[in-house]
C-alpha cells in the first residue's frame, strides 16, 4: 500500500503542477542526451589521446564536454529528490488520513517502507556526484 500511495503522490504531483516536478520534467530531454554521451565522450577522450589520434589539448576538451554532459545527470538526480521525499510524505499522509493504516506498528511500517524506497534515490545521487567528482579529478590530471 505504501508504495502504490507514493505513486499517488505522483500523480497529485501532477494535477497540481508541483513545481520541482514541472523542473525535472523540463530538464529530461537536456539529461536524456547528456547521459548517453557523457560516458563515451569521456572514455573517447582518454582512449584517442592514449593512441595518439589527438592532442591532449583536444583530449581534454573532448573530456570536459563529457563532463559538462554528465552535471546535467547529477542535476537531475538532485532535482529528483525533493519530488520523491514529497511523493513519500504525501503517501503517509494519504494512507493515515484514509484510514489504511491505523496504529503506530502500521505508521513505522509505512515510514520504514518509504524511507528505504528514499533512500535509493539518495544512493544514486550520491553515486553520481562521487562519479563527477571522479571525473573531475581525472580531467585535472589528464591536463
Amino acid at each position: 500500500m505504501a508504495v502504490a500511495a507514493h505513486e499517488v503522490g505522483h500523480a497529485i504531483q501532477h494535477s497540481e503542477a508541483y513545481v520541482p516536478l514541472a523542473f525535472r520534467s523540463g530538464m529530461f530531454p537536456v539529461v536524456r542526451i547528456g547521459s548517453g554521451l557523457a560516458i563515451p565522450l569521456i572514455i573517447a577522450s582518454i582512449l584517442l589521446q592514449a593512441f595518439a589520434f589527438i592532442t591532449p589539448e583536444i583530449a581534454h576538451i573532448i573530456m570536459m564536454a563529457g563532463i559538462i554532459m554528465f552535471t546535467t545527470v547529477v542535476a537531475f538526480q538532485l532535482v529528483t529528490l525533493p519530488v520523491e521525499f514529497n511523493a513519500s510524505t504525501r503517501a503517509r499522509e494519504i494512507l493515515e488520513t484514509s484510514g489504511f493504516i491505523v496504529n503506530d506498528e502500521e505508521v513505522r511500517g509505512t515510514k520504514k517502507v518509504l524511507s528505504a524506497a528514499a533512500m535509493t534515490y539518495v544512493a544514486a545521487a550520491a553515486t553520481a556526484i562521487m562519479q563527477l567528482i571522479y571525473w573531475i579529478m581525472v580531467a585535472s590530471r589528464s591536463r
